[in-house]
């Protein structure tokens, strides 16, 4: 149990902060995007190498998930449509390419799409490094990476995220800064894609930091919410799904739902005592 629960708190921790200015920047399905396609990418990549363990299969992936971005970018600009309707486009075509490449070509290999899709955690600690699952090792490698990254351009991170105008006017690299991080998000996506599939890392990229931004009052706080609310899950989730004998992906995610209706009603609660006190200090 311990062993799962390191591979989902790393999973958090690296997902949660690419996640937060993801939310923030409302591209919060580019994580959705980038977890299907790369699919593509990994099923390629075998094609060429044949080895479950290679670092090509990152590579290759995490390039598609790149790809995927800015042909999505491309199509927006040429075709005149928004950015949302162009990922509606791209990577289903993509996701779909890639199963029917894995059903097609790769029936006899230990790489099927429902593995894919859900993932299982529990099979993550078979494979070790340094006397740890290497899933845990990889994903706090590319957590310090995307810590480092979000503390060295935490400033022009915040204007880009809240006052994009402004920031353009301060003269700051906006786009530069955005494939950065999209490229960290890809990244953070493939690593964590083995062991816990596309769509638990879609809740861990999206579902802490939506939850976060209902309490946070500044954006080190949002970070640090973010990533508290993405470890208590994950400890919580696999307790709870290891007891009851359940899926641990689901358990996750109705974990996640669950943290967000308390965030929500916290924020109402408090909303309502702030209009409460400032009703009370008019009559005053």
């Amino acid at each position: 149990m311990i062993d799962v629960i390191l591979v989902l708190l790393s999973t958090s921790l690296c997902l949660g902060v690419p996640g937060c200015f993801l939310v923030l920047r409302r591209l919060s399905m580019t994580a959705d995007a980038v977890s299907h396609a790369v699919l593509l990418g990994i099923a390629l990549g075998f094609f060429f190498v044949r080895d479950l363990n290679s670092p090509v299969l990152i590579v290759s992936a995490a390039l598609f998930g790149l790809f995927s971005i800015l042909l999505t970018e491309w199509i927006a600009m040429r075709c005149h449509i928004a950015r949302d309707e162009a990922l509606g486009l791209v990577f289903p075509v993509f996701f779909a390419l890639g199963v029917i490449l894995v059903t097609r070509c790769f029936r006899n290999v230990h790489l099927d799409t429902e593995l894919i899709l859900m993932g299982n955690p529990l099979f993550a600690p078979f494979l070790r490094s340094f006397g740890l699952p290497r899933a845990v090792v990889w994903n706090l490698l590319l957590f310090a990476v995307n810590l480092a990254f979000a503390g060295l351009c935490f400033r022009p991170l915040a204007y880009a995220c809240f006052d994009p105008s402004y920031a353009s006017l301060l003269g700051l690299p906006l786009r530069r800064l955005s494939y950065g991080l999209l490229t960290l998000s890809t990244f953070s996506a493939v690593v964590t894609f083995q062991s816990v599939g596309a769509v638990l890392s879609i809740a861990f990229f999206v579902a802490a930091a939506a939850a976060a931004s209902l309490l946070a009052r500044s954006l080190k706080e949002f970070l640090a919410l973010t990533l508290f609310i993405g470890a208590v899950v994950a400890v919580l989730s696999t307790v709870t799904a290891l007891r009851l004998n359940v899926s641990l992906s689901g358990m996750c995610a109705v974990f996640f739902l669950l943290v967000l209706l308390l965030m929500r009603f916290s924020a109402f609660l408090r909303k309502h005592q702030q209009h409460a006190d400032c009703e009370k200090e008019g009559a005053e």
